[in-house]
């Protein structure tokens, strides 16, 4: 076995790491409730109401698809729209992404995740209680009647049967089509706003949800293993066990895997990660620690390692797909090589099945599938199987068939199952090996899906959904209650102002523009109006951003935070994807200018965030915003004269450079700092940092010749503007240069650094392709 592990760590450098899966989903942060001891939620109302209504609909139909006529039951509607369902849920959900963003706790969105997936199932076992309980009323009540009708009698109980019989069927039916329209609205709606907020790295992953096992709440029996995943056993007498076959692939990975000795081993379920190369540790049968154990959950969760360790096949179709017409003699040398490594290792894991008395049950579970629907019902996959692999069995199967034909008139052929008894010991070995490969795929989904299941229960049990009024007023009172409503719920309250940010707009060269328009006799008000002002204004409401005042030349603008409205709370980043927009609209308008020969508008525009409300004075009934960011806000927008003329012919497609002055000391500001500003965007440094805290800005350090002969430091996310759109703003950080104020002479680099919030749609593509 020790040869096997120079195949691995083959595989590790040549084919791709093996992944580890975690997820990291817990709600230990969080405060408990009025009981100290769960997490008190108030889910919305209409939002209960409404998944109610879907869960009746979605039974009835269910029931109908299997024959039964619901007697006794209101006729439902069956045609269910899902629009509104998914709005409600998206309302839901943002709330508590808001709150979350509010309370800097991430963990406030895995409890409304928590609490929803909660709420449906206790709402489909609630609903479906409901309609076995009207059956058995319904049965009660004719039976002590004098008059009751026998077929009426006869046909409640049967579909009462029906339902009980089918009831893990309907209910995960029921469920999957609810997560599968909640994941459509959270993908759809949700997942940008929690990628803006929080980043990627701790969103669940899609089947962590959308889970089968989750949908039946842990109760699995045959037939839905045989419907999901691959048939596996959990009673001692079960020839196929899922706890042999789980700790036989332990056992084999444990004796072959590469492992770093002293590695802190990863959650068994989550995101993946890379596992350690090192030379491989043979270990003993009794030998695997509690961390190596978390360790191999974590692979084997991650279904794709299967086909990585193990899919000769798929690597050969794989790499000749990639490099048809092209293919490199070395490459394929490589290839092929790791290809027989995988073979080598599926071989070794046969036999090891076949010395274990698995290998049977797992061919057994293939060539059973043809045959397996005129057998079961009445029969168990588990009878047909026990069928196939135990001699000693087979006769107590075939009397339990003629028990059911004398009493129930069951009467079916045993040929066809005889004959398949004898078809799947006859396969060659390469089927079989190819049968081994897809039941390990199969395993290792419901692996993942079981332990994810864990997870997520382990948790669920410490959320307490309220639905009393008392029970909800209580908590609320006492602060312990997590409210995740629709925004007609919320009350209504007058909010204070919490912080601000200044963006103001210098217009250069309007009066000798004004002198070009009137010497031409034409309107220069007009022209300001139509090029600039007017277009401007009808953007304003999609940022939430209102006029300060216009200064001559000058547009100055405001955006407020408010308090306890953190949907709201991207002052920042929405004052920087306007400030994109109006440069946008004056290039734009500066194109038709030049083709009319009418002069074009230039700009400068600086961008201040204070920590802190604005103070205002009225003069009579107008109010008038008092800020030290607009005396800010007017230094980051101008432009030095000689810069101008000395960077007029600049190759760079940056359109903001500041540069410190190696005289001025201890001088102002206005001394201090030399900038070049021509159609650029500058942030301060106390916005910059509140834009981090907005928004999950990411770092990239680029290289783009095109754009820049060094590399380039950027940091780029996404907001969601007041309409509900998403916007990617990028920003630059670069160190301030020295340089003497009267030659422009490079002196050296000062230790502060400035940032551009860049418009060149070459790096937005460029940065579209990375992230």
């Amino acid at each position: 076995m020790a040869a096997l592990g120079t195949y691995i760590r083959r595989i590790l450098d040549e084919n791709g790491p093996l992944q580890f899966y975690q997820v990291q989903f817990s709600l230990d942060k969080l405060l408990p409730g009025v009981d100290n001891v769960r997490y008190d939620v108030n889910i919305s109302l209409s939002f209960r109401n409404i998944t109610t209504q879907l869960v009746d609909s979605l039974i009835t139909a269910e029931v109908k698809a299997l024959g039964g006529r619901l007697i006794g039951q209101k006729a439902l509607k069956i045609d269910t729209d899902w629009s509104e369902f998914q709005k409600f849920f998206a309302e839901v959900m943002l709330s508590a992404v808001n709150r979350a963003k509010q309370s800097h706790e991430l963990q406030i969105v895995s409890l409304a995740q928590a609490a929803i997936t909660q709420m449906c199932r206790e709402i489909i076992q609630t609903q479906f209680g409901n309609l076995v309980q009207h059956y058995r009323q319904q049965i009660r009540k004719h039976e002590v009647s004098h008059s009751h009708d026998l077929n009426y009698l006869f046909l409640a109980k049967e579909e009462l049967g029906l339902l009980q019989q089918n009831r893990l069927r309907i209910s995960s039916r029921v469920a999957r089509e609810l997560m599968k329209n909640i994941l459509e609205s959270w993908e759809r709606d949700i997942h940008k706003s929690y990628i803006a907020n929080f980043g990627d790295s701790f969103s669940v992953p899609r089947e962590f949800f959308f889970n089968p096992v989750l949908f039946v709440n842990g109760a699995i029996n045959d037939f839905f293993m045989l419907r999901e995943y691959v048939l596996l056993g959990h009673r001692t007498g079960d020839p196929l066990r899922y706890d042999a076959l789980l700790a036989m692939l332990k056992q084999f990975l444990a004796r072959t895997l590469p492992r770093e000795q002293n590695a802190a081993a990863p959650p068994s379920t989550g995101r993946p990660d890379q596992p350690s190369d090192q030379t491989p540790t043979i270990i003993g049968e009794q030998e695997i620690s509690a961390e190596m154990d978390r360790e191999l959950d974590a692979i084997l969760c991650c279904v794709t390692n299967i086909d990585l360790l193990f899919d000769y096949s798929g690597t050969m179709e794989r790499w000749e797909k990639k490099n048809r017409g092209k293919p490199s003699e070395e490459d394929g040398d490589r290839i092929r090589k790791i290809s027989m490594a995988q073979k080598q290792r599926l071989i070794d894991f046969y036999e090891s099945c076949r010395r274990a008395g698995l290998l049977d049950p797992i061919m057994a579970f293939y060539g059973m599938q043809p045959i397996l629907s005129g057998y079961c019902p009445p029969l168990l996959p588990h009878d047909v199987l026990n069928f196939f692999v135990s001699k000693g069995e087979r006769k107590k199967i075939l009397e339990k068939l003629k028990r059911l034909k004398s009493r129930s008139g069951y009467n079916v052929s045993i040929k066809p199952l005889l004959r398949a008894a004898r078809w799947y010991r006859v396969v060659r070995k390469s089927k079989r090996l190819d049968y081994l490969l897809s039941f390990l795929r199969g395993f290792a989904t419901f692996h993942r899906d079981f332990c994810n299941f864990s997870l997520i229960s382990e948790n669920l049990q410490w959320v307490n959904l309220l639905n009393d009024d008392k029970r909800i007023n209580l908590s609320r009172v006492n602060r312990t209650l997590y409210e995740f409503l629709r925004p007609e719920e919320q009350a209504p309250e007058s909010r204070p102002i919490r912080n601000h940010v200044i963006i103001k707009a210098d217009v250069r060269g309007s009066t000798e523009i004004t002198s070009q328009l009137t010497e031409k006799k034409l309107n220069p008000a007009s022209y300001f109006s139509l090029n600039f002002f007017d277009p401007i204004n009808e953007i304003l409401p999609d940022y939430n951003a209102t006029k300060v005042f216009i200064e001559g030349d000058a547009l100055i603008l405001s955006i407020v935070e408010k308090e306890n409205t953190p949907e709201g709370w991207y002052a920042v980043a929405r004052a920087c994807g306007l400030a994109i927009r109006i440069l946008r609209i004056v290039k734009q308008y500066n194109e038709k200018s030049r083709q009319h020969q009418l002069p074009v508008l230039e700009q400068g525009i600086g961008i201040c965030f204070l920590d802190s409300p604005p103070t205002f004075l009225f003069d009579g009934d107008n109010r008038i915003m008092i800020s030290w960011a607009i005396n800010r806000a007017d230094r980051l927008s101008s432009c030095h004269k000689g810069l101008r003329k000395y960077l007029e012919k600049k190759t760079d497609i940056f359109n903001l450079f500041v540069f410190m002055s190696s005289l001025a000391g201890g001088a102002a500001e206005d001394a201090k700092y030399l900038r070049y500003n021509v159609n650029g965007i500058e942030l301060d440094g106390f916005a910059f940092k509140k834009l981090s805290r907005e928004i999950d800005l990411k770092q990239l350090v680029l290289s783009i010749p095109e754009v820049s002969k060094g590399k380039i430091s950027v940091y780029t996310g996404i907001f969601p503007t007041q309409s509900g759109q998403y916007q990617r703003i990028i920003v630059r950080e670069a160190m301030i240069p020295k340089i003497h104020p009267e030659t422009f002479r490079l002196e050296g680099m000062s230790s502060e650094k400035y940032y551009e919030v860049c418009t060149s749609q070459l790096i937005y593509d460029h940065i579209k392709n990375l992230v």
